[in-house]
Parts: C-alpha cells; sequence; structure tokens
C-alpha cells in the first residue's frame, strides 16, 4: 500500500530560522530539530540563527547552521557575507521561522525562496501557515509542527 501524502513527507529541503538566545537553548533546539528530522525525507538543512551582536567565532562550527549578526547587513540593508547570499538563491521546500523574528531577519526571510513558510509561535509576519502551541520545551514545540504537518495532505 503506497504511503498517504502528507505535507511532512514532502519536504526534501528545509530553511529554519532562529533567534539565538544562550547556548544551552540553542544546543537543546538543535538536538530537537534533529530528532524530528530523523525520520523525514529532508536532505537539505539550512539554519539561519541571529545571534544579533555576538561574535560567530565563539559559537559552534557547522555546515549547515549560518549565522546572520547586525555586521552581516550593509548600509542598504543587504548581506554582506557570501555564503549566506548563496543561502539567498537556493529554493526550499519549506522555510520554518520558530518565535518572533527581529527585523533584520525578516529581511532575510523575505529574500528565500521557499514554497511554503511556517511561523511557529511567531505573530510578527505573514506566513503561509501559522502554528502555536503553548509548549516550552523546543522537543515539545517541534514535534507539534510535525504532528500538524502531518495532518496536513
Amino acid at each position: 500500500m503506497p504511503e498517504k501524502y502528507n505535507s511532512w513527507n514532502a519536504i526534501k529541503s528545509l530553511a529554519v530560522l532562529y533567534n539565538y538566545d544562550n547556548a544551552e537553548e540553542f544546543g537543546i533546539f538543535r538536538k530537537a530539530l534533529d530528532k524530528i528530522l530523523v525520520d523525514s525525507d529532508v536532505h537539505q538543512l539550512d539554519l539561519i540563527v541571529f545571534i544579533e551582536n555576538r561574535s560567530a567565532d565563539e559559537l559552534p562550527k557547522h555546515n549547515m547552521i549560518h549565522y546572520i549578526s547586525n555586521n552581516s547587513f550593509n548600509f542598504f540593508g543587504n548581506i554582506k557575507d557570501p555564503l549566506l547570499k548563496e543561502i539567498m538563491i537556493k529554493n526550499y521546500d519549506e522555510l520554518w521561522s520558530v518565535g518572533d523574528l527581529h527585523l533584520k531577519m525578516i529581511k532575510v526571510l523575505n529574500k528565500i525562496k521557499a514554497k511554503r513558510t511556517v511561523g511557529i509561535n511567531s505573530e510578527n509576519y505573514a506566513f503561509n501557515l501559522k502554528l502555536s502551541t503553548s509548549a516550552s520545551k523546543p522537543s515539545e514545540i517541534l514535534n507539534f509542527v510535525k504532528q500538524m504537518l502531518l495532518k496536513i495532505s
């Protein structure tokens, strides 16, 4: 019997926007994201992390994690970093934004090409799909997103 089509199974490429607060929370979020993606069909993942005024040099390095700070933009609001520019020309099946976005991240969001944008506990942008949950743990929030996408055909 063929597998039933749902939005979760349709995601092959995913960009995730995340606001960095501290190393512990970010580590917990990354583990939760890794856990829900284990049984997914996602083959391309880019995690775009807004670090405001921090230095990316002091944060964990990984080829799928891209840090953006206030210094990543030129006077005209365009991204200076060549690696970040590459992300802007990729096409994603979905873009997830976790929490409310900083104004600079909204500019990034507007430039990323995605078939669908999903706002997770986010009120400050017009997403294709907005999901809200009272859960506070990243594992619970991301599992909620997965369960909702499994129900959408």
